[in-house]
């Protein structure tokens, strides 16, 4: 065995699926990322989607929901992937943010990678 996998490092999957429901405001706002001291979360894919049955518009904010923090966005929130390359440290969240959704529709964003743990 080695010294790494005796002391508990290594890489796992990381596949996060969370979802949430629009508001009477018609917004859905999700907030996500490493949940354990160490972990870094390498995120290589991203998926949205909606039940709306309007079209929603999606933005992705690093630790704040501000203009300064804004990633990326959408305006197919309803259902979108993007390739990427995102690192998250411990601490670090993604705030996902949808606009003009039906009250009461799901929304779900997909983060797909690997996991550090150390």
């Amino acid at each position: 065995m080695s010294r790494s996998a005796r002391m508990g490092f290594g890489v796992i999957p990381l596949t996060e699926t969370p979802s949430t429901l629009f508001g009477a405001d018609n917004r859905a706002s999700i907030t996500i990322g490493p949940q354990r001291y160490g972990h870094v979360w390498k995120i290589t894919r991203i998926t949205v989607s909606t039940t709306s049955v309007v079209n929603t518009q999606m933005r992705m904010h690093l630790n704040t929901e501000s203009p300064t923090a804004f990633l990326d966005g959408s305006y197919s929130g309803n259902s979108d992937t993007n390739d990427t390359s995102i690192t998250l440290q411990s601490l670090d969240k993604l705030i996902f943010v949808w606009t003009g959704g039906d009250i009461g529709a799901s929304a779900q964003v997909g983060l797909y990678g690997t996991v550090e743990t150390a």
